[in-house]
Protein backbone atom coordinates (compact mmCIF):
# COMPACT_ATOMS: atom_id res chain seq x y z
CA UNK A 1 0.00 0.00 0.00
CA UNK A 2 1.41 3.39 -0.99
CA UNK A 3 0.19 6.68 0.44
CA UNK A 4 1.08 10.07 -1.05
CA UNK A 5 0.11 13.41 0.42
CA UNK A 6 1.05 17.06 0.13
CA UNK A 7 1.94 19.50 2.88
CA UNK A 8 2.12 23.27 2.47
CA UNK A 9 4.10 25.07 5.17
CA UNK A 10 3.57 28.67 4.09
CA UNK A 11 0.59 30.97 3.49
CA UNK A 12 -2.20 30.51 0.97
CA UNK A 13 -0.33 32.36 -1.80
CA UNK A 14 2.83 30.32 -1.78
CA UNK A 15 5.19 30.38 -4.75
CA UNK A 16 6.40 26.88 -3.94
CA UNK A 17 4.33 23.74 -4.53
CA UNK A 18 3.44 21.71 -1.44
CA UNK A 19 6.09 19.25 -0.28
CA UNK A 20 5.18 15.75 -1.44
CA UNK A 21 5.98 12.69 0.67
CA UNK A 22 5.89 9.05 -0.32
CA UNK A 23 5.29 6.40 2.34
CA UNK A 24 5.56 2.69 1.65
CA UNK A 25 3.62 0.79 4.30
CA UNK A 26 5.53 -2.02 5.99
CA UNK A 27 4.27 -5.57 5.84
CA UNK A 28 2.66 -6.94 9.00
CA UNK A 29 4.67 -9.35 11.09
CA UNK A 30 4.14 -12.96 11.98
CA UNK A 31 4.62 -14.17 15.54
CA UNK A 32 8.18 -15.36 14.84
CA UNK A 33 9.29 -12.45 12.64
CA UNK A 34 10.63 -9.05 13.57
CA UNK A 35 8.63 -6.18 12.07
CA UNK A 36 10.24 -3.96 9.50
CA UNK A 37 9.61 -0.21 9.53
CA UNK A 38 9.96 1.65 6.25
CA UNK A 39 11.56 5.08 6.29
CA UNK A 40 9.69 7.71 4.25
CA UNK A 41 11.47 9.86 1.68
CA UNK A 42 10.43 13.00 -0.20
CA UNK A 43 8.54 11.98 -3.34
CA UNK A 44 10.80 13.84 -5.79
CA UNK A 45 13.91 12.11 -4.44
CA UNK A 46 12.14 8.76 -4.36
CA UNK A 47 11.02 9.08 -7.99
CA UNK A 48 14.49 10.21 -9.05
CA UNK A 49 15.88 7.00 -7.59
CA UNK A 50 18.20 8.82 -5.22
CA UNK A 51 17.03 6.64 -2.35
CA UNK A 52 16.50 2.94 -2.10
CA UNK A 53 13.79 1.83 0.32
CA UNK A 54 15.60 1.75 3.64
CA UNK A 55 14.26 -0.57 6.30
CA UNK A 56 15.31 -1.12 9.86
CA UNK A 57 14.50 -3.96 12.23
CA UNK A 58 12.86 -3.18 15.54
CA UNK A 59 13.73 -5.43 18.48
CA UNK A 60 10.65 -6.30 20.53
CA UNK A 61 11.28 -7.57 24.06
CA UNK A 62 7.51 -7.29 24.80
CA UNK A 63 4.69 -9.08 22.97
CA UNK A 64 0.99 -8.60 23.60
CA UNK A 65 -0.70 -11.76 24.89
CA UNK A 66 -3.80 -13.25 23.27
CA UNK A 67 -7.07 -11.47 24.10
CA UNK A 68 -9.78 -13.40 25.95
CA UNK A 69 -13.06 -14.17 24.18
CA UNK A 70 -15.91 -11.65 24.27
CA UNK A 71 -13.90 -8.46 24.85
CA UNK A 72 -15.86 -5.34 23.94
CA UNK A 73 -14.06 -3.04 21.47
CA UNK A 74 -13.73 0.71 21.97
CA UNK A 75 -16.35 2.80 20.25
CA UNK A 76 -15.04 4.88 17.36
CA UNK A 77 -14.16 8.36 18.62
CA UNK A 78 -13.83 11.67 16.85
CA UNK A 79 -10.32 13.00 16.44
CA UNK A 80 -8.67 9.61 15.94
CA UNK A 81 -7.00 9.16 12.55
CA UNK A 82 -8.57 6.67 10.12
CA UNK A 83 -5.39 4.57 9.81
CA UNK A 84 -5.85 3.43 13.44
CA UNK A 85 -9.01 1.56 12.42
CA UNK A 86 -7.40 -0.25 9.46
CA UNK A 87 -6.20 -3.87 9.78
CA UNK A 88 -2.51 -4.45 10.37
CA UNK A 89 0.00 -3.92 13.14
CA UNK A 90 0.74 -0.50 14.64
CA UNK A 91 3.15 0.48 17.40
CA UNK A 92 1.65 1.12 20.84
CA UNK A 93 1.68 4.92 21.45
CA UNK A 94 3.24 4.56 24.94
CA UNK A 95 5.42 1.47 24.47
CA UNK A 96 7.93 1.89 21.64
CA UNK A 97 8.51 -1.34 19.73
CA UNK A 98 5.33 -3.11 20.93
CA UNK A 99 3.19 -3.90 17.90
CA UNK A 100 -0.61 -4.20 18.28
CA UNK A 101 -3.14 -5.74 15.91
CA UNK A 102 -6.47 -4.03 15.21
CA UNK A 103 -8.25 -6.18 17.84
CA UNK A 104 -5.61 -5.36 20.44
CA UNK A 105 -5.70 -1.62 19.63
CA UNK A 106 -9.49 -1.49 19.99
CA UNK A 107 -9.67 -3.71 23.10
CA UNK A 108 -11.48 -2.09 26.04
CA UNK A 109 -9.56 -4.11 28.64
CA UNK A 110 -6.02 -3.51 29.89
CA UNK A 111 -3.64 -5.52 27.72
CA UNK A 112 -1.12 -8.01 29.06
CA UNK A 113 2.43 -8.05 27.73
CA UNK A 114 4.88 -10.94 27.94
CA UNK A 115 8.60 -10.22 28.05
CA UNK A 116 10.16 -12.59 25.50
CA UNK A 117 13.54 -12.53 27.25
CA UNK A 118 12.52 -13.65 30.74
CA UNK A 119 8.82 -14.60 30.44
CA UNK A 120 7.54 -11.97 32.89
CA UNK A 121 3.92 -10.87 32.43
CA UNK A 122 3.11 -7.17 32.72
CA UNK A 123 -0.28 -5.43 32.59
CA UNK A 124 -0.93 -2.19 30.75
CA UNK A 125 -1.12 0.75 33.16
CA UNK A 126 -4.24 2.97 33.22
CA UNK A 127 -2.26 5.81 31.59
CA UNK A 128 -1.01 3.53 28.80
CA UNK A 129 -4.57 2.31 28.20
CA UNK A 130 -5.88 5.88 28.13
CA UNK A 131 -3.31 6.96 25.55
CA UNK A 132 -4.04 3.81 23.51
CA UNK A 133 -7.76 4.66 23.54
CA UNK A 134 -7.05 8.23 22.35
CA UNK A 135 -4.14 7.00 20.18
CA UNK A 136 -1.89 9.82 21.35
CA UNK A 137 1.75 9.75 22.39
CA UNK A 138 2.26 11.07 25.94
CA UNK A 139 4.42 14.14 26.42
CA UNK A 140 7.45 13.64 28.60
CA UNK A 141 7.95 15.94 31.56
CA UNK A 142 11.02 18.11 31.24
CA UNK A 143 12.31 20.45 33.94
CA UNK A 144 11.97 24.10 33.07
CA UNK A 145 14.92 26.44 32.84
CA UNK A 146 13.70 28.28 35.96
CA UNK A 147 12.97 25.20 38.09
CA UNK A 148 16.02 25.86 40.28
CA UNK A 149 14.43 29.17 41.43
CA UNK A 150 11.61 27.35 43.26
CA UNK A 151 11.81 25.72 46.66
CA UNK A 152 9.91 22.66 47.77
CA UNK A 153 6.97 23.53 50.02
CA UNK A 154 7.23 22.20 53.57
CA UNK A 155 3.91 20.41 54.10
CA UNK A 156 4.53 20.03 57.85
CA UNK A 157 3.64 23.73 58.24
CA UNK A 158 0.00 23.02 57.40
CA UNK A 159 -2.33 21.44 59.96
CA UNK A 160 -3.61 17.97 59.10
CA UNK A 161 -7.32 17.31 59.27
Amino acid sequence: MTISYGVCFSGARSLHPPLQHHIQAAATRGDDDLPVATVSKPLEQHKAGLYQDETRSVYLPLRCSVLPEGVEPFKRRDGIEDYVFLPGDLEHPCLPGVMLSLEQRMSSIALEFVNTENGEVRKETPDEKRFRAMWRTPLTMTPSSTSHHFTKMDMSLFPKK
